[in-house]
């Protein structure tokens, strides 16, 4: 849905159960997993739209490794994120905290339970 809606890519993982036990892994070690790719020309960007699942009710670690990777100092960054109930969990706070020099907006919380009405949800939370 959300490459259509702001023309960009996503990267999906098949496996649910090998990500989360990778990413409880992660945190518990409080790791910072290298990244598989690199944004290209990040200074082009004013918004970022950042969409990720909650994991250890924040987000995956190498999500950690892109933000401090990057910083987006004078960015935008818009928070995404999947859960299974326990909505954004501290990813905001988070995400303020590795990125003090950018405007963090209010996320979205996108539960499993919404997933039929996923696009909706993302849609109208754009449009804001």
């Amino acid at each position: 849905i959300m490459p259509s809606l702001v023309g960009s890519e996503m990267c999906i993982r098949d496996s649910y159960k090998i990500c989360a036990e990778e990413a409880e892994r992660d945190f518990n070690n409080n790791a910072r997993p290298e990244l598989d790719e690199y944004l290209q020309e990040p200074e082009k960007y004013d918004t970022i739209y950042l969409a990720y699942p909650n994991y250890c009710n924040t987000m995956p670690m190498v999500v950690f490794t892109f933000l401090e990777e990057y910083g987006f100092e004078g960015k935008t960054i818009k928070p995404i994120c999947t859960n299974g109930g326990s909505g954004l969990g501290t990813s905001v706070r988070d995400i303020k905290k590795l990125c003090p020099n950018s405007t963090v907006t209010k996320g979205l919380s996108i539960d499993s339970s919404e997933i039929e009405k996923a696009e909706d949800l993302l849609k109208e939370w754009l449009e804001k």
